[in-house]
């Protein structure tokens, strides 16, 4: 183990909140067993080519006292570790490295993972999350490192190889002055979706939990490695043939962009699905009436700065996994999703139950293609055809990117010490790219929580609109269940 001190890091929040934190080791988590040598070369499917390397994704869980006996036990902590490279040993792709030369191949050469241990100082859990409006920018600085560069700590006897691209996981366990804990990891997207990452920490949980029979429940998480003979590798020639005509569109330029914390209670997302119902979509889904609300409002803050209405379509994920003749593993590893657009929209004010139309009518068209009896290259072929003459039909319209990662399992990531009291994104000046919302459960039962990353203009006009607060409420205190 290599030892590592930063200096430390302090912030006050506007309430008097004094956060200090101070990194007190920076260590490499292998897998508890060799890789074996034929599966050294894991080569990635065509789903993993789409997406970039070097994006990263932060997740926080938060773990409230009483609980201090259990965090500040170095038999714990080794609990958490030993218990971690036990998990590797199941995801061994997600220790390896993404090639240099190569970047659909993963070098599954049990480099491992960052794990780092800080404490965070005069600050309790619960007064950071119970606070009339958590400072959730500061969590920058409870992250285990700032991405793209995750590099494993010097002295940890890894070879020096230059084809190895940086590790594609680094967990921080920050312990709080109170005893709780707050455990942010930050993941690679080149071959971990959501429902990816969600095993991963659900098989850590398992394999902690197991050694105490009376509160392990269920099987072990076992993943499912077949991504690539279901989705095989396109050439790059054909690939950015796609990419440049469907998902792959001209970006738009970056724009200074925030991400906020915005709260949906459940009453009020029982109203938004009464207000989005229609003879069309008589019973719209949490997800359908959420983010056709925000896409209906981030139009009408854009509209009020440009003094006229620019044509915009909606884009959301869909999981593949669940939707495929028969149904796919749930533990599937890879980006098993697809991203799907509606049609523009390019009149007036849009009313909420015409845009709900226009994301039930974008989902028809993607299950449409689900027929049983249709795999593999001919199921994502008939998928990207659709999408493709969906973009090409929208032209240069304004997109707003949405994901839920709602009902996906995070809020179940036993680690020791119960269930999490609230899982989160980070907010502040935005990790994500502008347009992207990401709407989680809430950590009351039924609300959802969205992450919203908008230009700063559009979001500072959103927030003053009396429409939109009627239903959102903006970052109020996490409710914690203790």
């Amino acid at each position: 183990m290599s030892l590592v001190l930063r200096s430390k890091e302090q912030a006050m929040t506007k309430e008097g909140i004094n956060m200090e934190v101070e990194v007190i080791s920076v260590e490499t988590i292998k897998p508890s067993s060799t890789t074996p040598s034929h599966l050294k070369a894991y080569k990635i499917s065509y789903l993993d080519q789409l997406m970039p390397s070097g994006n990263y994704v932060p997740i926080f869980t938060y773990y409230t006292p009483p609980m201090k006996e259990a965090t500040e036990s170095p038999n714990s902590i080794k609990i958490l570790k030993d218990s971690l490279s036990e998990t590797l040993t199941r995801f061994y792709p997600l220790a390896g490295r993404v090639q240099n030369k190569d970047e659909y191949v993963i070098n599954c050469n049990d480099k491992g993972i960052v794990f780092s241990t800080a404490r965070v100082n005069n600050c309790a859990l619960t007064d950071f999350l119970s606070s009339a409006q958590p400072k959730v920018e500061l969590l920058y600085q409870l992250l285990p490192t700032l991405p793209p560069v995750i590099k494993i700590p010097a002295g940890d006897d890894n070879d020096d190889d230059d084809d190895d691209g940086p590790a594609q996981l680094a967990i921080q366990l920050n312990i709080f002055s109170c005893g709780g804990v707050a455990l942010c990891v930050c993941f690679g997207h080149k071959i971990i979706d959501g429902t990816t990452i969600s095993a991963f920490l659900n098989c850590w949980s398992w394999i902690i939990l197991a050694k105490d029979t009376t509160r392990c429940k269920g099987a072990v998480i076992t993943p499912d490695y077949s991504a690539s003979s279901l989705f095989p590798q396109r050439d790059k020639e054909s690939l950015a043939a796609f990419l440049t005509s469907g998902v792959g569109r001209k970006p738009e330029p970056e724009l200074q962009s925030v991400t906020k914390r915005i709260v949906f209670k459940a009453t009020a997302v029982e109203g938004l699905r009464a207000i989005a119902a229609n003879e069309h979509v008589p019973k719209p889904s949490r997800f359908e009436a959420i983010s056709c609300f925000i896409w209906k409002h981030c139009m009408a803050a854009s509209s009020l700065i440009r003094g006229s209405q620019v044509p915009s379509f909606m884009q959301f994920t869909a999981d593949i996994r669940r939707r495929m003749r028969p149904p796919l593993s749930p533990h599937l590893v890879g980006n098993i999703f697809s991203t799907l657009p509606t049609d523009k929209c390019t009149g007036g004010p849009a009313e909420l139950d015409e845009l709900v139309c226009l994301s039930r009518k974008a989902l028809d068209r993607f299950k449409d293609n689900f027929v049983p009896g249709l795999q593999g290259p001919e199921l994502y072929e008939a998928v990207s055809q659709s999408i493709q003459e969906t973009y090409a039909s929208i032209g240069n319209a304004t997109h707003y990117s949405f994901s839920s990662w709602c009902n996906m399992g995070l809020s179940e990531v036993d680690l020791g010490w119960g269930k999490p009291a609230w899982v989160s994104f980070i907010g502040g000046v935005s990790w994500f790219k502008t347009n992207l919302t990401i709407l989680m459960d809430g950590a009351k039962e039924g609300d959802v929580e969205a992450w919203v990353s908008l230009d700063q203009r559009e979001m500072d006009v959103m927030q003053e609109n009396p429409e939109f607060l009627a239903f959102a409420s903006l970052n109020p205190p996490v409710m914690i269940n203790s």
